[in-house]
């Protein structure tokens, strides 16, 4: 397909908030590969300022209804048709596919749409297996030449948000290697046992005097942070931009299948991430060669604490891996 010369491009994206990141370089990319002004359809949230390094004209938040537990969204088409205006061409950069995102596509025409399902004019066979390069599957029919890595750099983050991390670092004390955990996540498959976590902490901080664990969270995490001494603190109530901060200024990073683990993949830290029901092929480390996926089953359950614990001695030891991996489970 050739670059588009028309005037004006609507861009469709509403996914969970590890997608943000994933979705982040297929946006650049597509700004880079479009003359044309980008309006940004998007849902409403505190994620949308990432996103915005995309530099696109223009963002039209859409209030999103999920009617069960699959991905797909509502949304009332008429009035994102009248707040995105006359435009040449709809790309959608999700994966699901709604009868919102059809009426959409037919109330632009004569405006032609272009997405992963058949009901747009160009459909993408987006067969890539990680979501990352599914959405750039779409950008790469306009420019096939063009290569995800190109546009994977951090997400430029707020100096507030910076000097907080900076002053956590500071008040732990030099010397120190920060271990930042992520035990958050909206799917209860994809939670570990908090007890295995607990153990998992209370082990590694015996093991490695050097560090300190910060568990920064929305909600108090799901295990008892105050029996594990004072090597181990937890930060709640943080606000998306100072959890990205913690993140990018950590040493290490021990996540679930969540937004933590996106996080630390395109800031490029040392991380650990822990799947079950998920698969890290399709959902893991994409982007720093720095992450290791570790999976033992298809449940959490089957995920023991010596796993992860010589999954993370590994890593130590490693430093940097040399490209994503994805280690196999050790009891």
């Amino acid at each position: 397909m050739s670059r588009s010369d028309k005037n004006s491009v609507a861009v469709f994206f509403s996914n969970g908030l590890g997608d943000h990141i994933l979705t982040l370089p297929a946006l650049r990319a597509l700004r880079a590969a479009l003359p044309s002004r980008l309006t940004l359809i998007t849902g409403e949230g505190k994620a949308r300022w990432i996103l915005r390094d995309a530099h696109v004209e223009k963002v039209v938040q859409v209030a999103m209804t999920r009617p069960s537990d699959a991905a797909a969204r509502l949304f009332p088409v008429a009035d994102v048709v009248e707040r995105i205006g006359s435009v040449d061409c709809l790309v959608s950069l999700v994966p699901w596919h709604s009868e919102s995102l059809m009426l959409l596509a037919d109330a632009i025409r004569p405006a032609w749409s272009i997405g992963m399902h058949q009901d747009f004019d160009f459909f993408v066979d987006a067969r890539s297996v990680h979501a990352a390069d599914r959405a750039f599957d779409v950008v790469k029919a306009f420019s096939p030449e063009l290569d995800l890595d190109d546009f994977t750099v951090p997400v430029p983050l707020p100096p507030w948000s910076e000097d907080g991390a900076r002053r956590v670092r500071d008040s732990i004390g030099p010397g120190r290697r920060i271990l930042v955990v992520h035990d958050e996540t909206a799917t209860g498959s994809k939670q570990w046992a908090p007890s295995r976590f607990e153990e998992t902490l209370r082990v590694l901080t015996h093991e490695f005097p050097e560090l300190f664990v910060v568990v920064p969270s929305r909600r108090p995490p799901t295990f008892d942070v105050g029996r594990l001494g004072g090597n181990v603190a937890s930060i709640e109530n943080v606000s998306l931009a100072f959890f990205l901060a913690l993140v990018a200024n950590a040493d290490y990073f021990i996540g679930v299948d969540s937004f933590g683990i996106h996080a630390a993949d395109i800031y490029g830290i040392p991380a650990l991430g822990l799947f079950g029901p998920t698969r890290p092929e399709e959902w893991g480390f994409r982007f720093s060669g720095a992450g290791t996926s570790l999976r033992a089953g298809e449940s959490m359950d089957d995920l023991t604490v010596d796993a992860v614990l010589a999954a993370f001695r590994d890593l130590v030891a490693a430093g940097t891996a040399p490209r994503p991996r994805i280690a196999p489970a050790r009891t």
